[in-house]
């Protein structure tokens, strides 16, 4: 697969489960986790954050367009701040977010207990 460079000052890890966005800052700490985070996992850092708005509502109209409750996202921030959507995981990670994974896993029984919204 190959996709165009974007120049970045970090990755994003967005998960989202109905609606609720838990959101981290992935920092690199090594070159070849500067092209791809899942290289050095060790040279990694990670930091809450909160998404800007307008990505937030765009995020959630994406979800609701593909009927998806749960999703995990990444993106790449531009040093100028632009957040750079690269990919949606139906399925994605989430438990290695030591900050995010008791919420994510709190949402995540929420929403098995409540079902579906049919």
């Amino acid at each position: 697969m190959v996709q165009e460079w974007i120049p970045h000052t970090h990755a994003i890890r967005m998960t989202v489960v109905d609606g609720a966005c838990f959101t981290a800052e992935i920092h690199s700490g090594s070159p070849a986790a500067d092209v791809d985070w899942r290289s050095d996992y060790a040279s990694l850092t990670y930091e809450p954050t909160t998404p800007p708005p307008q990505v937030r509502d765009a995020v959630r109209a994406f979800m609701n367009h593909l009927g998806l409750r749960f999703g995990a996202l990444d993106f790449l921030v531009t040093p100028a701040g632009e957040w750079v959507f690269l990919e949606i995981n139906p399925n994605g990670q989430w438990a290695w977010i030591d900050d995010l994974s008791p919420d994510i896993a709190h949402a995540l029984a929420t929403a098995l207990e409540k079902g579906p919204d049919d």
